[in-house]
């Protein structure tokens, strides 16, 4: 079974896709090998998966087809209507839509988003209701963009406007997210004193272990280090509370209760409950690489003892994840600071729109600029910069001494967490020994370097030049791990294995740091997932549009040789070339199905099925699919400071889909921001039609087509998924989730009592047994849902029940209580991650291409383009000429090799070459046909049949199908490809024809008819051919009655 991704924020979201497990068949053209089969529908089926290539089958989501029936706020006539009206569902009126907290608020804020609208969403956060560091910048990050439309509105430069006026408006949403963005994920509860620790903060060693059962371990007391960094922050930020930080996951309104449970102690003093239930900061993820979601225990960040929760049901939550005999009172934080960067990333944007001069009441020092309070969080994930335990870069041995700056590694890692004791009298940070591609961001650094207002934020000592420096090192990582193909690869590390062993002998290396195929996470690997692609990668377009804009700062890149811009080109354009090559307007023609090791540590081959490009596609002008999961083969060279081509690196596509709407809008603001950085303009978009339209691949298209071609797509993926997804809260699509079986069959790993850890000491059961605060309890061995009872709720009071009074979890459990799996349970989530991305795509088309349409027919080129420009087939098959223009005529030279009708279908007639006219008011193209002879053998099948009475009552059946001659005209049923032979070659094209992939001729439709001979071409008759060639009927044509 393939495994195909939606989202991340801080491990990737796995969804599965069901493909039958098929038994593998091969077939040679006009050959049939023996095989046992059961005489029934289902194996007739498998034997056309196998033996053919059927219509564009591709794993879209169901579509809500447009269902809207509520005006569009704003209208959605242009770009920037279009990103107000979807502003005005999901942020303006986000409570009322269910995106937002309805008893928790901020003063002075705008709403509190949660994950998604929908409950029942485990990805990362483990619940629907959960929120994130993630969802708080994209909320920063779109108000900006609200207030840059807002402003040109006011002035009169863009009219956006229905049952709203956005010029009748002020700016201010970027000072009220950032407000809330504060108030919620920069924690308060610090000790009181963590920012007067100076030198003081310790990192005391840990072994990090590849299973969860290896989990827990003693830490390496003597194995200590000091963060090196903490002194300047302490120095220039000592009045703040302790970081300026965000926390990655909270409780928005209090499912688990451990905000009830514990009171005033670790609230957000800035968020207001009007209910009993708190805004909560919480945690999961803890024991290592293999351990998912599903298999988390969830936490408030501030874990109290006696108050109802913990260990043996008072002792507090934090000894499930360590060995000390009676853990302290503490508080303790993570970061992800991709969700910072996309913070700065969004204040920078404004800045350059010219609407970022706004202020905030901070929690710590009054009333601030928000470039300030940009630049100091900026500043401070420098502390992002440095190996886990502050070891030497390379060091390789577990008890090398930290501390110092030489285990900076100038890139962003994949976290830092930070505690402490309640009463202030220890504290402790480490950072991280992973650094992912996915997590970095240039354009963060590059503005924190060259925007003169967040650079002034920055206080702390050496920032400005640690910043230059990580600025260059990121792009060396990108240029390292670009693929031969085009996609980043994974990262690297300073921990082999999480405990500094050697590097294996041959391990690619950057900067004395280890090639990681999937950093951090290995369930599912952390690289696989396309958003790891389209988020790191809009970021360069951006930059790249940045740096080629004006008289704009154009670095060098360490000792590349290279500007920045001349680095962001080097991989932009090998990148977008193959989302060109790629990427799927309409639905693909067929599909291809092959097998390989979906993560490096799987044992047995997984099966997948993807469409197949080079049987072409055909655009319904509807439809789309982008990539949504890749496998990774080879690795990197080492870098030594220059680019060089990675020949030995290449990734494979296992997945597609249009249903990850974020990921889809992502791709295409990346595209348009290429675009623009390349000159395209909105003038050039008829010829940008014709390019795409008549592209063959991204490495024959000159820098100029690539450019047109990239805007063409990234226009036609955000109108596609708005007409198809638009619905009356936002944009959603119908999907199902076949990884919802883990609620029930996912099991804690806990000491068992038998069980040896990674130390191979054996831990008390009875030490690792407590309760949740709603009473339910964790051990070793219980359910996913057993700790998280609250989904099983029936009042109503945790999850929301619809009309006919059942819960999301209640269908989920019918359906896996009836088949034993969810794979046929199909519901809607809005994301809001997802919401942000497409506001921000519609947001950066209406930027940069204010002037741009949207729908339309992109006003086709005048000059007649024909695609495709020559043709080769063979007798008997048909293949469709598509001009760009309608009315056009249609001629062959000699209608003897190939035919052509009215509508363009040019099928094979005999071996040969010729041409067809293609001919519109006075214009000509002239198409070239080579057809070759269809290459067929004496057909002998041998089969065992098994009826579906029983497996044991087996008939051999031998028969020939000789070769036959006939003349043109004649009726031959099968002989769909017009050869006189009747084999499976005959089947493969039949059923391409009933799936409206090719056209057939009035002979062919003749001989094709198997089926109840009523004059049309459907699965009926395919089945029936195959019926037939492989001995179920002796004769053909099947009738109904055969059936009845």
């Amino acid at each position: 079974m393939c495994r195909l991704f939606a989202g991340s924020c801080h491990e990737e979201r796995m969804r599965t896709c069901g493909i039958p497990p098929f038994p593998t068949f091969i077939f040679q053209r006009g050959e049939f090998l023996n095989m046992q089969f059961k005489k029934s529908k289902t194996f007739l089926a498998a034997v056309l998966a196998a033996a053919m290539t059927c219509s564009a089958i591709l794993p879209t989501a169901a579509s809500a087809a447009g269902s809207r029936t509520k005006d569009e706020a704003y209208g959605d006539d242009s770009y920037a209507a279009r990103f107000m009206s979807l502003y005005d569902d999901v942020v303006t009126n986000g409570v009322e839509n269910g995106y937002m907290s309805s008893t928790n608020t901020v003063s002075g804020g705008l709403g509190i988003p949660f994950h998604s609208v929908e409950e029942l969403c485990i990805e990362a956060p483990d619940y629907g209701h959960e929120t994130t560091s993630e969802a708080l910048s994209y909320l920063v990050w779109a108000a900006a963009m609200r207030d840059n439309i807002v402003n040109d509105a006011s002035k009169g430069e863009v009219t956006v406007k229905n049952t709203k006026d956005a010029s009748t408006e002020s700016i201010g949403d970027l000072a009220k997210a950032w407000k809330t963005m504060e108030a919620t994920m920069i924690p308060d509860q610090q000790g009181g004193n963590f920012m007067q620790k100076g030198g003081q903060l310790s990192a005391t060693y840990s072994d990090e272990w590849g299973q969860i059962e290896q989990y827990p371990t003693d830490m390496a007391q003597g194995n200590t280090a000091q963060n090196p960094i903490h002194q300047s922050f302490c120095s220039a930020y000592g009045s703040d509370k302790g970081l300026y930080l965000m926390h990655w996951l909270a409780d928005v309104d209090d499912w688990y209760g451990f905000g009830g449970k514990n009171s005033s102690k670790g609230a957000q003093s800035g968020v207001t409950t009007s209910g009993s239930r708190q805004f909560t900061l919480i945690n999961t993820f803890q024991r290592g690489e293999q351990e998912s979601c599903w298999e988390t225990i969830p936490h408030a960040c501030t874990d109290l003892h006696d108050v109802g929760y913990g260990l043996n049901g008072n002792g507090g939550m934090k000894g499930f994840f360590n060995t000390e005999e009676k853990p302290a009172e503490q508080w303790s934080y993570t970061n992800a600071p991709d969700a910072e960067d996309r913070a700065i990333q969004a204040v920078y944007d404004a800045n350059r729109w010219g609407v970022g001069d706004q202020t905030v009441s901070s929690k710590w020092g009054g009333n601030q600029s928000i470039s300030a309070l940009a630049g100091k969080m900026g500043d401070e994930t420098r502390n992002n910069m440095y190996d886990k335990y502050y070891k030497a870069i390379g060091c390789q041995d577990k008890w090398a001494n930290g501390g110092s700056d030489n285990g900076k590694h100038y890139l962003m890692n994949w976290y830092t967490s930070w505690g402490g004791a309640l009463d202030g009298t220890w504290a402790w940070q480490i950072g991280a020994s992973h650094c992912h591609e996915f997590y970095q961001n240039p354009l963060a650094a590059y503005a924190l370097v060259n925007d003169s207002a967040l650079n002034a934020g920055m206080k702390a000592q050496g920032a400005t030049e640690d910043f230059e420096t990580s600025l260059s090192r990121q792009m060396e990582l990108y240029l390292w791990l670009m693929s031969k193909d085009g996609p980043i690869a994974g990262g690297c590390t300073n921990s082999w294995n999480g405990r500094y062993e050697q590097y294996p002998s041959g391990q690619a290396t950057f900067y004395n740091m280890a090639y990681l195929e999937h950093p951090v996470y290995a369930d599912p690997g952390s690289n696989h997932w396309i958003g790891n692609q389209v988020w790191a990668v809009q970021r360069l377009a951006e930059l790249y549009y940045v740096v080629k804009g004006g008289n704009a700062n154009d670095p060098q890149v360490g000792k590349t040789g290279l500007k920045l811009s001349e680095a962001l080109e080097k991989i932009l354009d090998r990148w977008v070339g193959w989302f060109m090559d790629n990427t799927i307007l309409g639905k693909a023609n067929g599909e291809k199905t092959f097998s390989a090791k979906y993560e490096p540590y799987d044992t047995t081959e997984t099966e997948f099925t993807i469409p197949d490009l080079s049987k072409g596609i055909t655009d319904d002008g509807e439809s789309f699919s982008i990539p949504s999961s890749l496998i990774w083969s080879g690795q990197p060279n080492d870098w030594k400071g220059t680019y060089q081509d990675n020949n030995n690196l290449t990734c494979t596509i296992v997945g597609y889909g249009d249903g990850d709407l974020g990921c889809v809008s992502s791709l295409a603001n990346t595209l348009i921001y290429y675009a623009k950085a390349k000159g395209v303009a909105t003038s050039d978009m008829a010829a940008a039609k014709t390019s795409y339209e008549n592209k063959t691949t991204a490495s024959a298209a000159s820098a100029t087509e690539l450019a047109q071609q990239s805007l063409y797509l990234g226009k036609q993926l955000l109108d596609r998924e708005w007409n198809k997804y638009r619905d009356d809260i936002g944009l959603g699509v119908s999907d199902h989730n076949t990884n919802l079986k883990r609620l029930w069959e996912t099991k804690l790993a806990l000491p068992d009592g038998t069980r040896a850890n990674g130390e191979n000491k054996v831990l008390s059961a009875s030490r690792y047994t407590g309760t949740m605060p709603n009473g339910d309890t964790v051990k070793d061995g219980v359910a996913f849902v057993d700790i998280r009872s609250n989904y099983k709720d029936t009042t109503g009071e945790y999850m929301s029940k619809d009309a006919n009074g059942k819960t999301m979890y209640d269908y989920a459990k019918e359906c896996y209580d009836a088949k034993g799996n969810t794979d046929d349970y199909y519901f809607t989530l809005h994301r809001f991650w997802h919401a942000g991305d497409i506001m921000m795509a519609l947001g950066t088309m209406y930027e940069l291409y204010p002037d741009m349409s949207v729908d339309g027919d992109d006003n086709p080129s005048e000059d007649l383009v024909v695609t495709p420009s020559d043709i080769e087939i063979t007798v008997g098959e048909s293949e469709t000429l598509k001009p760009n223009q309608t009315g056009c005529t249609f001629d062959s030279a000699d209608s003897t090799i190939a035919s052509v009708d009215a509508d363009g279908n040019v099928t094979g007639v005999s071996e040969g070459e010729t041409t067809i006219k293609v001919s519109k008011d006075g214009k000509t193209v002239e198409v070239k046909v080579t057809v070759k002879a269809a290459t067929t053998t004496e057909t002998t099948a041998t089969t065992d049949v098994t009826t579906d009475a029983t497996d044991s009552d087996v008939t051999t059946a031998s028969t020939s199908v000789s070769s036959v001659s006939i003349t043109p005209g004649q009726l031959l049923l099968g002989d769909t490809n017009l050869d006189g032979r009747v084999d499976i070659t005959d089947a493969v094209l039949l059923n391409k024809k009933a799936a409206n992939a090719v056209s057939f001729n009035d002979q062919q439709t003749l001989n094709g008819d198997c089926y109840d001979q009523n004059g049309e071409i459907d699965g009926n008759d395919a089945t029936a051919l195959l019926k037939f060639l492989v001995h179920i009927l002796n004769a053909l044509p099947e009738n109904s009655s055969m059936n009845a």
